[in-house]
């Protein structure tokens, strides 16, 4: 085995060690806010809970950090410079990968043209600006536990096509987490428990057997 390979492996491991040796499930939210204050202040809200913090300034920043890392919740500012808070939420709508994402707006002050877009884009709540932080954490306690009865399944496929079939098909049943790779698979199972996998087993980089292997080579 070249050494390559047998870091790769290595790193697959220690991935899914990771995984076996969390008791707790760790949530990810992603602030976008391009005010330092309201950063600062997120900051300061998720640092002593079992939450992980991202941050971004804006939309762009926003979309490439989603394309980077699994996110459980994005609070979006629905009133930024450039790239607005609702044209961030029609981008996310319109990937095909991301359109899934749960999110909710944050603001100080929301016109009604405004609210009726971003509820028909599929926004979960409105998070009025600035935010006390035992409310704000109740509120995503609520929007996280919308569908807590049910089971959750995760899918690996690099077809978005064939992606977009199963959550259709699975959805009903199961809160589906869909991911176009392993890469990001395991970016989801290291914080992350889903109670059934459906897995292809033709993928790029890493077929599905082999992701199925190293799960199971790690020891008890």
């Amino acid at each position: 085995m070249d050494k390559a390979n047998e870091t790769t492996k290595h790193s697959d491991k220690d991935a899914f060690k990771n995984l076996m040796n969390k008791e707790n499930k760790i949530r990810s939210i992603l602030v976008v806010d391009d005010e330092p204050m309201y950063q600062k202040m997120a900051t300061r809200v998720f640092r002593d809970t079992d939450y992980k913090l991202y941050l971004a300034t804006g939309g762009q920043e926003c979309l490439q950090m989603l394309s980077e890392h699994y996110i459980d919740l994005v609070l979006l500012d629905i009133d930024m410079p450039g790239m607005s808070g609702i044209d961030t939420l029609k981008a996310i709508r319109q990937d095909k990968e991301l359109s899934d994402t749960r999110v909710a707006m944050l603001s100080a002050e929301s016109s009604k043209s405004s609210v009726t877009e971003a509820l028909r884009l599929g926004v979960l709540d409105f998070i009025k600006k600035p935010f006390a932080t035992e409310a704000l954490l109740n509120r995503i306690g609520t929007i996280l536990n919308m569908n807590a009865s049910k089971d959750t399944m995760l899918i690996v496929d690099d077809e978005e096509a064939q992606l977009a079939i199963e959550k259709r098909l699975f959805g009903y049943r199961y809160n589906v987490v869909a991911v176009n790779s392993v890469v990001k698979a395991f970016q989801y199972l290291e914080n992350n428990i889903p109670d059934v996998l459906l897995l292809d087993y033709f993928m790029p980089g890493m077929d599905g057997l082999t992701f199925m292997k190293s799960f199971f080579e790690v020891p008890e």
